[in-house]
């Protein structure tokens, strides 16, 4: 049975740093590589690979991916609530350019799970509005 390789994009980040630590503890340190732009952080040293990676970057996170045979990818990395509401045209590049990288290469590398959570606190706001529509098209 072959082994699982996990890459963490934007590994660095609250959310990132958790989830790396739990994957490495439930899958072990060697299957789990955490990858961001930002310099890895104490919690994530001594705990196994850590990579420089821009999402940004389609060809190096495709040489990690055939490098370390990677099967799984978490992408993380985004530009959230404050400052993409200051750059929204960033955000926008930043968000919808990595996921395409990331989908781009699963699909020529044959990557069959790829997870990214949504942005939920931009969707918060949109699901209220959209819930309360909803209830008043409903509650006529």
């Amino acid at each position: 049975m072959k082994k699982d390789t996990i890459l963490v994009i934007g590994a660095c980040g609250q959310i990132g740093i958790e989830l790396t630590l739990a994957l490495k503890k439930e899958f072990g340190a060697d299957s789990v590589i955490a990858a961001d732009v930002k310099a890895e952080p104490d919690a994530l040293r001594n705990s196994g690979y850590f990579l420089p990676l821009d999402v940004l970057d389609r060809q190096t996170l495709q040489v990690i991916v055939k490098r370390y045979r990677v099967t799984q990818i978490y992408l993380l990395a985004a530009m959230l609530s404050a400052t993409g509401e200051a750059e929204p045209h960033r955000a926008w590049h930043l968000n919808m350019q990595g996921l395409i990288n990331v989908l781009e290469v699963a699909r020529e590398e044959k990557i069959e799970k790829i997870f990214w959570p949504p942005r939920s606190r931009s969707l918060d706001r949109r699901r209220r509005s959209l819930t309360a529509r909803s209830r008043r098209c409903w509650t006529r």
